[in-house]
């Protein structure tokens, strides 16, 4: 038995039918819930922009120069 490649993110982008729009629904609606208090979704963008940074300063050390001061 062999099995093809397959990928579902590209398929949900890809295919537009009832079951897709049902997946990213229930896809969101997740996320959603997941946020249960009223400033969870901004502590999430700062975690991310701190995490960004960590990032960009780590990638700048490997490559041997420094972060701009402003």
């Amino acid at each position: 038995m062999t099995f093809t490649p397959f990928d579902p993110l590209e398929f949900k982008n890809t295919k537009v039918t009832e079951a897709a729009i049902a997946a990213v629904k229930r896809e969101i609606e997740n996320i959603l819930s997941s946020y249960v208090g009223w400033y969870d979704p901004f502590c999430e963008l700062i975690q991310n922009a701190l995490d960004a940074v960590e990032a960009r300063a780590a990638l700048e050390k490997a490559a041997g120069t420094k972060i701009m001061s402003m």
